[in-house]
Parts: structure tokens; sequence; C-alpha cells
């Protein structure tokens, strides 16, 4: 073996070696030890914060992917004669719309898994007096325009709602409201999900308090 193949195994050897690393710290962080005592309630907790966080992640890959649909249809439409459309259309539908298929079919698995780890919560007393599954659809549930009407002085923009985004300063506005899905995405900062996410990161609540809060709004 020659000193430049030698260097480059040593190279890619740190690198996998650095990257199995992070890949540790990530998953001490989310599933941290505990102890016997501890099991029951903080492991619980630590699934629930894990699948209630990854839930937002994929409704803002759902918003994303539906927006990228609408758009790439526009051009479609505006570009190609009638024709011709369906062939671009079947593309689109074939990409964007297998991964917004996808992605929709993991949040109903998702919503399942944290429905019944809500149902555990009632075999271990001190999580008796935790958000319940009904909670968490009553504070999704909540109509944005509402919680966020108070807060972002909106202009109606078609069936949606538009305005300057309360988590960066800028001038022009970039932050939409969705009605429809019940969900917001600023063009700007890049934030956005559905209600509970958007009471998470404008009051800087944990999900658990965030449904609490949308169920006493």
């Amino acid at each position: 073996m020659t000193n430049e193949n030698s260097k480059e195994k040593s190279l890619n050897e740190n690198l996998e070696l650095e990257c199995f690393k992070k890949l540790d710290e990530n998953n001490r962080k989310l599933f941290p030890k505990i102890t016997e005592r501890e099991s029951p309630n903080a492991l619980l907790e630590t699934r629930e914060d894990y699948v209630a966080f990854r839930l937002i992640d994929l409704e803002l890959e759902k918003i994303a992917l539906e927006k990228t649909i609408i758009e790439k249809t526009k051009v479609i439409k505006a570009k190609f004669k009638p024709e011709d459309q369906w062939f671009w259309e079947m593309i689109v539908d074939y990409c964007e719309g297998n991964d917004l298929s996808h992605t929709k079919k993991q949040i109903v698995n998702l919503e399942h898994v944290l429905s019944l780890l809500q149902k555990n919560y009632g075999e271990i007393p001190e999580l008796s007096a935790r958000i319940t599954a009904e909670m968490i659809k009553t504070a999704e549930l909540k109509p944005i325009y509402d919680v966020v009407n108070p807060i972002v002085k909106l202009k109606e923009c078609g069936k949606d709602y538009t305005g300057l985004c309360p988590f960066h300063l800028q001038k022009t506005a970039s932050f939409f409201l969705y009605p429809e899905t019940n969900s917001f995405y600023c063009f700007g900062c890049g934030k956005g999900g559905n209600v509970i996410a958007f009471v998470m990161e404008y009051y800087g609540l944990s999900y658990k308090e965030a449904v609490k809060h949308l169920n006493n709004f």
C-alpha cells in the first residue's frame, strides 16, 4: 500500500470515528442513562418529547412539500400546452407527491405512537396528571388564526394571511398563515409548523407547556 493510499485510509477512518462519536453524543442526549427508580417516568417523558418534536419536523416537511407541488403545478400550467401538462404533472406527483404521501403516513404513525405513550401514563401515578392524547388533539385543532392574530397584524392573501414575522426583524412581510392546514411558515427565517409549534417558539415553552397553554386559551 502506498503512502498516499495509507493516508487516505487513515483520513477516512478518522472521519468515520468522528461521525460515530457525534452520533453517540446525540443518542446520549436524546436517551440519557436513567436509574431503575426513574426509568418508568423518564423513559416515557424522553420518548414523548422525541416523538412530539419529530411530529413538528414532519408537519414542516409536509407544508414545504405541499407548497412545492402548488408552485410547480403553476409553472407547468403557465409554461406547457394543455396536452403536454399531464406528463410533467405526473413527474411532480411521482417525486414530491410520493414524498408527501410518505410524510403524511409518518405523521399518522407517530400520532398513534404518541397516543399509546399517553395511555401508558395512567399506569404510573406520577404521570397521571400529565397531558393526555385528548389535550394534544384539542391543542392541534385550536384555530391558529385566533392564536396568532393578537400577536401579528395579519392581512388577507387569498385564502391565507400574511404579516411581519414575530420571530425575526424584517421590513417586508414573509410570514404566512394557512387556516386550511392550521399552520404557519416564514419564508424569511424558515420557521414553521402547526399551532403548537407557534406557541412553543413564540412563548419559549416546552411541548407539554404549549399543549396546556392552548387548552386554556
